[in-house]
């Protein structure tokens, strides 16, 4: 499959490909569920699940030496997932209190104390990708088979299939559902228009299960919402530390775009495989994570909270002043 992606109009014999990806509800196009997800396999079944205990099953590549940059790329995200997947269980666990109407606080700390840890993990994973994926091997041998068939001439013909040429966006992170429920977790918004239409096209990438976990999560309650009412201030203060850190996090995938794709082309400007302008597309992304935290911040902080009330306070009185001054003027 991965050779059709280079040429400017191919075609294949693959039905079994396109009937495959309908049954499983996800596009006809390499994906992060294909290369990631369901692409390794554990060297020792009998310890555990772990970056240093996996291996890739399949390689779209043929040296020898590139399949070490191609099996660390993809086993970085696998590993991410894998061991980092267990935060929609603590997720979970905090919404099921806060629905509860009645929310046990002690369960709330305590799974967000495991959200933190797991946020910590995600961030020493992602900062592996240096250990054995090398920039060049990867920008020059093995970037351009994740491109999908949106940026071929004529799309992609499929042969004994009744369709028009596909034109599918390649493979992105943000095919990725953890990521996207943690955003939704914290309620990190993404206002620009570009980027919400991008990640709502991103869903259809994604296995349908997984599509179907962010949509009920989205209609879960919010803990940002509950802050207020909790007497522990930890949990306040945690909440936004763990938002820092998916910051910290996005900044550290934004390290490793410009390492391994704007130093090798000699400039940032360009499209990722998914088909977005990289640079503002993550920046964007970086910032909207920020201005959670901040807003976070101002709600959580004792000294800013009073500030505002202060402020509040000082406005509420310079308008009633105005009003009895206007009042006895008429």
């Amino acid at each position: 499959i991965a050779s059709c992606l280079v040429g400017s109009e191919m075609c294949i014999r693959d039905r079994p490909w396109w009937h495959s990806s309908l049954k499983l509800g996800i596009k006809p196009v390499l994906t992060h569920a294909a290369v990631n997800l369901w692409n390794w396999k554990l060297k020792d079944e009998k310890e555990i699940f772990s970056l240093d205990n996996l291996e890739t099953k399949y390689y779209m590549t043929n040296s020898k030496e590139v399949q070490k940059t191609e099996a660390w790329f993809y086993l970085i995200m696998s590993a991410i997932e894998g061991e980092c997947g267990k935060i929609i269980f603590n997720m979970d666990n905090i919404y099921s209190e806060l629905e509860s109407g009645k929310p046990d606080e002690e369960i709330v700390f305590n799974n967000l104390k495991k959200i933190n840890k797991i946020l910590e993990n995600q961030i020493l994973l992602i900062n592996r990708i240096y250990e054995k994926c090398k920039p060049n091997l990867f920008y020059y041998k093995l970037r351009n088979y994740l491109n999908g068939s949106s940026k071929l001439k004529n799309g992609l013909i499929l042969d004994g299939i009744d369709t028009e040429p596909i034109y599918f966006k390649g493979g992105s992170a943000a095919q990725s559902s953890i990521v996207p429920c943690e955003d939704i977790f914290f309620n990190v918004q993404h206002p620009q228009r570009n980027i919400q239409e991008f990640l709502e096209e991103m869903r259809g990438y994604m296995p349908e299960k997984h599509r179907n976990l962010l949509i009920y999560f989205i209609k879960r309650p919010k803990l940002e919402e509950y802050l207020d009412y909790f007497k522990n201030p930890d949990i306040s203060i945690l909440y936004k530390i763990c938002i820092n850190k998916l910051r910290k996090f996005r900044c550290c995938h934004m390290n490793i775009v410009k390492k391994y794709v704007f130093e090798q082309q000699g400039n940032m400007k360009g499209t990722g495989t998914g088909g977005t302008p990289l640079n503002s597309f993550l920046q964007n992304i970086i910032q909207n994570t920020v201005d959670t935290y901040n807003k976070n911040y101002i709600y959580t902080n004792p000294a800013f909270r009073a500030l505002f009330m202060f402020g509040f306070m000082i406005c509420m009185r310079f308008l009633l002043v105005m009003m009895i001054y206007y009042f006895k003027e008429e």
